[in-house]
């Protein structure tokens, strides 16, 4: 979804009741939800903050990162439109949106940095290829350089 007239297109067809999967080029889940809104007019994006609110049911988003091993895996973000996270968006406070994912984990939410640290401590990719695309880099820093960061690392590299 490019521009206006799609998003406009597949706002109206999701309140119909129509099943609607399209894709932005983004890098994470609540960045997908302000280009949605800021797309249109000021004028339109409290309605545009309503509608999203109402319609949808879910956002994921990935990020193809190379292996240390070769090859690509892919690292994903998690947003399921519950009650809480409707009402985020509904009141044009998305930047809550990232504490709301890590509060709905036990629901299947998942944070872009959680599937990150996942595989950084598999030893699937190096830290120095996820900093760049976090969304809190220094925290994931912090993490691998503390005492016990270290020692999860290297217990992940005897396990794989």
């Amino acid at each position: 979804m490019r521009d206006l007239s799609t998003i406009s297109t597949a706002l109206r067809a999701a309140e119909t009741g129509h099943l609607v999967i399209g894709t932005l080029h983004t890098t994470d889940a609540v960045r997908t939800i302000n280009r949605v809104i800021d797309i249109f007019p000021a004028s339109q994006q409290h309605q545009i903050s309503q509608q999203l609110a109402e319609t949808l049911e879910a956002g994921l988003s990935q990020t193809l990162l190379n292996r240390i091993s070769g090859g690509r895996i892919g690292a994903f973000e998690i947003l399921l439109a519950n009650d809480a996270v409707r009402n985020v968006i509904r009141e044009d406070k998305n930047q809550e949106l990232y504490s709301q994912m890590q509060l709905g984990a036990q629901q299947g939410m998942r944070t872009l940095d959680d599937s990150l640290a996942e595989l950084v401590e598999k030893y699937v990719i190096t830290l120095a290829e996820v900093l760049p695309r976090c969304v809190h880099p220094e925290q994931l820093r912090k993490m691998f350089e503390t005492p016990s960061g270290k020692d999860r690392l290297l217990s992940g590299a005897r396990k794989y």
